[in-house]
Parts: structure tokens; C-alpha cells; sequence
């Protein structure tokens, strides 16, 4: 079965038709390196919203 999905609250042309297990996407920002950064990885800081991702994509 796919991942379970709210009750879509946009109109039905927005909704999607098919889903996935695919549930967790995310978007990873990095700095732009310059030729003086330091060759030290830098460290990621991972932010989970409160519970108020609702509709479709990872950049709502």
C-alpha cells in the first residue's frame, strides 16, 4: 500500500491520482564554496516542521 494520505483539501484537479511509499523528500541548502572555505566538511542541521506539511510537495 502507498504512504496514507490526508483527505486532499485543494480542488480535485490538484489532488494527485496515484501515490507512493516514497513519503520523505528534503531540501538540503549549502553554502556556495569558495576558494578560501575550509576543506572540513561543514555541519547539517536537520529542521522537522511541526506537523503542518499538508499539500503535495516538499516546499510547501
Amino acid at each position: 500500500p502507498a504512504c496514507p494520505q490526508p483527505e486532499c483539501k485543494v480542488p480535485p484537479i490538484l489532488c494527485p491520482a496515484v501515490t507512493s511509499e516514497d513519503c520523505l523528500y528534503l531540501n538540503i541548502f549549502t553554502p556556495i564554496p569558495t576558494q578560501t572555505s575550509s576543506p572540513t566538511p561543514l555541519p547539517v542541521m536537520i529542521f522537522i516542521t511541526g506537523g503542518n506539511f499538508q499539500f503535495l510537495d516538499a516546499s510547501a
